[in-house]
């Protein structure tokens, strides 16, 4: 069976989201709440001079977008297994448009997982 990156996205997301996460949460600090014990423990960037602010943008739109993306490639692989593992033909058949479009995003592994069950319900 091949293997795709796309099976990895989701651990893949879930790894930038908790990086760019620590790193607005420093920036933030830094620029915003200025908590003296996070900067006395050393978790400062404040050497960075006036990158911070960029560092801190970046990572506020990291954080966001990585959120999302991890939502939202959850509840499709979610809806994708309940689906498929459901025991209902006639849910396979009304979802199949919206199935097929979520295995191609998912990746091989998982258009294999359609078409097999494709064929126990013995759906075209």
């Amino acid at each position: 069976m091949k293997t795709s990156i796309r099976e990895y996205y989701r651990p893949i997301f879930l790894i930038i989201f908790a990086v760019s996460l620590v790193f607005l949460i420093i920036t933030a600090n830094d620029l915003i709440f200025r908590n003296a014990q996070m900067i006395n423990d050393g978790l400062s960037l404040q050497q960075t001079g006036n990158w911070e602010y960029w560092i801190f943008a970046f990572a506020l739109i990291f954080t966001l977008y990585f959120f999302y993306v991890f939502i939202k490639y959850s509840r499709d692989y979610n809806k994708f297994v309940s689906i498929i593992n459901g025991n209902s033909k006639q849910n396979l058949v009304k979802n199949i448009a919206d199935l097929r479009k979520i295995a191609k995003s998912l990746g091989p592994k998982y258009q294999e997982e359609l078409k097999e069950a494709l064929e126990k319900w013995k759906v075209k």
